[in-house]
């Protein structure tokens, strides 16, 4: 049974999203459940892109979940980025 989600919009460990500093440059970045994201970093390119990740599914998916369950990266809030 699939456990029940903490958001109608939240509905697996993680979410995918494209944010960016006020000032900054987007970004592909990590949500997790409590709403902090991280950048996908970890796959060693700086100018990683959301579709990047996505065509590299199969090969990022585990990435992303390791991501999501463990420490990783230092997160910054969600409301101190932009969407």
């Amino acid at each position: 049974m699939k456990p029940a989600s903490t958001s109608a919009l939240f509905a697996g460990p993680f979410a995918l999203a494209t944010l960016s500093a006020p000032d900054g440059p987007e970004f592909p970045a990590l949500v997790t459940r409590t709403a902090s994201p991280s950048t996908c970093g970890t796959f060693g390119e700086d100018r990683l892109t959301t579709l990047d990740v996505l065509d590299r599914w199969e090969s990022a998916l585990p990435r992303l979940r390791a991501l999501a369950a463990g420490p990783g990266p230092a997160r910054t809030a969600l409301t101190d980025l932009r969407v």
